[in-house]
């Protein structure tokens, strides 16, 4: 570890792994402390980029850009490591309502919304369960964002960047215009907490709108998905041949325990997306908690009073779509060009 690292990263989930991913290939030096929580949103997230979400079939705004830094990061680590990462594939949205019906007649005729409308998914089309049919959605596809963390950590533990250790914000030191922590004075440490931010004593005051979700992984003889499926939950065929039902959401008891009834909600949700005589074999159970904020934009910048401090957070479930972007302007603006993103810079709450 240098003792002049320029920047000390808090949290080594996809918002700090790849933010210190990016920094280094900027030539600066990092150091990343990470426990690696159990409730750690980014190893339980499904990892999914979905262009058009919600009731009304709404694109996600500035998908394009969004999208195609994504891609552009996620195709570049695979070549560095030699690993797939990110799999392109068509999402099945199932309409629970004629309301989706008239959404979808109603975005049909939007320019914008040509290129992300596939063919229609007819009611009865096996094997889905869709008495009010649905729509394929294009450039749609998730990321593997556990082998990426594996990744990317193995590759900082072996340039000596990464402490698994837990962090104390105690041992933090403040000397004047010089910040310490052991014999490390980073020229800058930045928050990438997710969920943990409420403790931190810096940056609690934002409005932090946390979310549990579990998840679980399965086995499925029979069925042999080539689409994500989407329709209140969704289900996820992965490259192993296993699937991932996801996901709950819940505001109360905010850690990595996972429960009984939720499991049971789950496999519920799994038969409101497929029809037939399937049983799902259930192989992994997992439960993490998602920074989520309240007006749905993450949390980027620096402390008011405490230019050393810095956060990068916040970003939801939407966190594989968003953060390689993100992380590149961040990245540009702690070094000195560029700037900040007026609907994420925290000073919007001071």
């Amino acid at each position: 570890m240098s003792a002049d690292t320029n920047f000390l990263i808090i949290g080594g989930g996809l918002a700090g792994s790849i933010l210190g991913w990016r920094l280094l290939s900027m030539g600066a030096s990092i150091l990343i402390v990470d426990n690696n929580p159990e409730a750690s949103a980014s190893r339980v997230a499904a990892g999914l980029i979905n262009p058009i979400t919600g009731k009304r079939l709404v694109k996600s705004a500035n998908f394009e850009p969004l999208h195609a830094e994504a891609l552009h990061l996620y195709r570049d680590l695979e070549s560095e490591f030699a690993q797939n990462l990110y799999f392109d594939m068509p999402l099945i949205r199932l309409f629970r309502s004629e309301e989706g019906i008239k959404a979808l007649q109603k975005r049909g005729l939007e320019r914008a919304y040509i290129p992300y409308i596939g063919e229609p998914i007819k009611a009865g089309k096996v094997p889905f369960n869709a008495p009010f049919g649905g729509t394929e959605i294009l450039k749609a596809g998730y990321l593997d964002t556990n082998r990426l963390l594996d990744t990317l950590h193995q590759y900082f533990l072996q340039k000596g960047l990464l402490q698994q250790i837990s962090f104390d914000y105690e041992d933090l030191i403040f000397e004047k215009n010089v910040i310490r922590w052991g014999d490390c004075r980073p020229q800058r440490v930045i928050f990438c907490e997710g969920y943990q931010m409420a403790s931190n004593p810096w940056f609690n005051y934002l409005p932090l709108q946390s979310a549990k979700g579990e998840v679980l992984s399965v086995e499925i003889d029979g069925l042999n998905l080539k689409q994500i499926v989407n329709g209140g939950h969704w289900l996820i065929p992965r490259q192993d041949g296993h699937y991932r039902i996801g996901a709950t959401h819940s505001w109360q008891d905010l850690d990595g325990t996972v429960t009984d009834s939720e499991r049971k909600n789950l496999l519920a949700g799994f038969h409101s997306l497929v029809s037939g005589d399937y049983s799902p074999r259930v192989i992994g159970h997992k439960a993490g908690v998602r920074p989520a904020t309240r007006d749905r934009q993450p949390f980027i910048g620096i402390h008011p009073q405490h230019p050393q401090l810095a956060i990068f957070n916040g970003f939801g479930a939407k966190g594989s779509l968003l953060i390689p972007w993100y992380s590149k302007q961040f990245a540009a603006f702690l070094s000195g060009h560029g700037e900040i993103l007026a609907a994420a810079d925290i000073q919007r709450f001071e």
